[in-house]
């Protein structure tokens, strides 16, 4: 168990461990455990040193795998105040053996905001600049179930579970929210070119803000696939949305405000000795809103060591407002290392219904300098512009440089340096790191 109990301290050393336990599987045909620490120091707005521990365990049969990866660390400042720092657990748990195919899934994490970042892990909330100080956990639980996947008749229920919970923060728009998720997913093999497919999802949103937020979504989809030829595919499907929105207008007045709508898909794709190319149009309800969407996209591979994919069309929302979207990925593999390119630019609605523009940009070069020693680049670029509402813009950028050299068989420095600009219409925020670690691996058992 790891108990935090203080802040983490400011401009002052940091020390870092971790005790983690786990079980094993019996007769295992893939046994690994491998545990990993660190030593190092991190200079930037707080100079830190440090020694963390990350440990990383697999084990499988024929029918079953486990996996668990763990990191966490104590800290100490100057007058022996103890605080744990950023743990992070991620645990998966598959069993095939059975005829209902199961699965769960946990992760949680728990990070400083630091005042450089206001993206809150949610992927459709409000995107804001925020200055503040305090902690973010976020947890997120699966639970899947399937049944029949060769049988005329398949079935499949997830069950998800989100929480961002916020510690020692100030501003009103760092708010905890809660987020349950059910789907009943049912798939009817009529023919050999053709399935039938119904759906069922309800996903509720709690927020802990002072108007104490709820959203509601319950969408019911019948669909089908159909396989037209050996290399077209065509899907489409229908849906029925119910939204539902409560906010506290006064302490003791609620209100609510509750929609439906029709959602719909229709999409053909072709199959290529190269690659794959598709043509659809659908309309989403977000938000209880309406946002239309045509796209071409194209999958195609240049060479042996060079791959494209890329996507173009136009979203049209709510307020007839019409937007350019479209994705572009490009991967080449080098000699020593390889390239990689994405780009994106869609249309969302926030949770509160807001319409916006989403652009990221992203570039990674890696190479391997010798046997021993490599070094990558990165460079990044993120902005979300909103169309309506009354947020103002933020923007991102982040360059970083990495270098790794493995020292033995075991021990490896990693040194890392890092610039990251962000801005909206009120805020300012400009932060550079850089980190030299010397870490060693162990294997525990095998």
């Amino acid at each position: 168990m790891i108990l935090r109990l203080a802040k983490r301290p400011k401009h002052w050393t940091a020390f870092a461990l971790c005790f983690i336990g786990t079980t094993a599987f019996a007769q295992s045909t893939t046994n690994g455990s491998d545990l990993t620490l660190s030593f190092g120091v991190v200079l930037d707005d707080d100079p830190t040193v440090f020694t963390a521990a990350d440990l990383s365990i697999k084990r499988a049969t024929r029918t079953q795998t486990f996996s668990f990866d763990a990191s966490s660390g104590l800290a100490m400042d100057r007058d022996f105040t103890v605080t744990a720092t950023d743990p992070k657990y991620a645990l998966s748990y598959t069993n095939v053996g059975s005829p209902v195919l199961f699965q769960a899934n946990y992760r949680y994490s728990k990070d400083d905001v630091d005042g450089a970042s206001g993206i809150d892990g949610s992927a459709s909330a409000e995107q804001v600049l925020i200055v503040d100080q305090g902690t973010r956990a976020v947890t997120s639980a699966n639970l899947n179930f399937e049944v029949g996947a060769r049988d005329p008749i398949g079935a499949q229920l997830s069950l998800d579970y989100g929480l961002i919970d916020y510690d020692g923060t100030t501003d009103d728009r760092l708010y905890d929210r809660e987020t349950r998720t059910a789907k009943l997913d049912l798939r009817f093999h009529i023919s050999p070119v053709i399935d039938a497919i119904a759906s069922l999802e309800r996903q509720t949103v709690d927020g802990s803000d002072r108007a104490r937020t709820y959203f509601e979504r319950t969408t019911t989809t019948l669909g089908f696939v159909l396989d037209y030829n050996p290399v077209t595919t065509v899907t489409g499907s229908v849906s029925q949305v119910n939204y539902v929105a409560e906010s506290n207008i006064v302490s003791f007045l609620r209100r609510r405000d509750e929609s439906d709508n029709l959602g719909f898909q229709l999409g053909v794709e072709i199959d290529r000795p190269t690659g794959s190319m598709a043509l659809r149009y659908e309309r989403e309800i977000d938000a209880g809103r309406p946002l239309d969407r045509l796209f071409y996209s194209h999958t195609l591979a240049l060479s042996e060591i060079q791959r494209l994919s890329y996507s173009l069309g136009a979203a049209r929302d709510e307020g007839d407002d019409t937007h350019v979207i479209g994705s572009l990925s490009y991967n080449q593999t080098l000699r020593n290392g390889g390239f990689t390119l994405a780009a994106s630019q869609d249309a969302i609605y926030s949770d509160l219904g807001n319409a916006a523009v989403t652009r990221q940009l992203q570039a990674r070069y890696s190479t391997d300098l010798t046997a021993q020693s490599s070094l990558s680049a990165t460079a990044s670029y993120g902005s979300i512009d909103y169309v309506s509402g009354s947020l103002s813009d933020v923007e991102t950028f982040e360059l970083g440089l990495s270098y790794s050299h493995q020292l033995t068989r075991d021990w490896t420095v990693d040194t890392r340096a890092a610039r990251r600009w962000s801005l909206d219409r009120d805020n300012r925020s400009e932060s550079s790191t850089l980190s030299i670690a010397l870490s060693r691996e162990y294997s525990l058992f095998r």
